[in-house]
């Protein structure tokens, strides 16, 4: 490569930093909006924190959760579009540890039932609202397996989980 080819580049226009910021924003801002509505609206990714789902679910095991299989929400939020489906027993179900998401004691409904109308009187933490992976947006979230549904009676004695008087056998999907 001689001197006339480097002479070449040099009369090439510098980008301006306006233009290469704006051009960043073009190209990732619509990335990122994908990758978080996918994330909010379709699929997410979880960790197994604990084992309380051995033998099903390991310790540091993932898993891709489908966020429409009980109903849709808004994109980007926690808000329902309609009316969810109640999930069905033996479902594995990924959802937020409830009060983790309010801006209250964890013993503020210790002496009290909790009910929907409770909730009414409670400030919410922005995580109520939105469905983002930032901090500011964060709940403690559960991975449990659904043992009842709602009506059903449940009793637990020496280990063994009674639903509606019956024991349950302890199978594993």
């Amino acid at each position: 490569m001689g001197k006339d080819d480097l002479d070449d580049f040099s009369d090439e226009e510098v980008p301006d930093t306006k233009e290469w910021i704006m051009e960043i924003v073009k190209t990732w801002v619509p990335a990122i909006f994908a990758v978080l509505f996918i994330r909010s609206a379709i699929a997410e990714p979880f960790r197994i924190p604990s084992g309380s789902m051995v033998p099903t679910l390991e310790i540091g095991d993932h898993i891709l959760v489908t966020k429409y299989t009980y109903g849709f929400r808004i994109p980007l939020t926690r808000i329902p579009i309609g009316q969810l489906q109640s999930p069905k027993r033996g479902d594995v179900i990924v959802f937020v540890y409830p009060g983790s998401d309010l801006d209250v004691s964890p013993y503020h409904f210790r002496d009290t039932k909790f009910t929907a109308d409770k909730m009414n009187d409670v400030d919410k933490k922005l995580s109520y609202w939105v469905d983002l992976p930032l901090m500011a947006f964060t709940a403690i979230d559960y991975v449990k397996r659904v043992v009842a549904i709602p009506g059903d009676r449940i009793k637990v004695v020496d280990n063994i989980v009674y639903i509606n008087g019956k024991s349950q056998k302890k199978t594993f999907q």
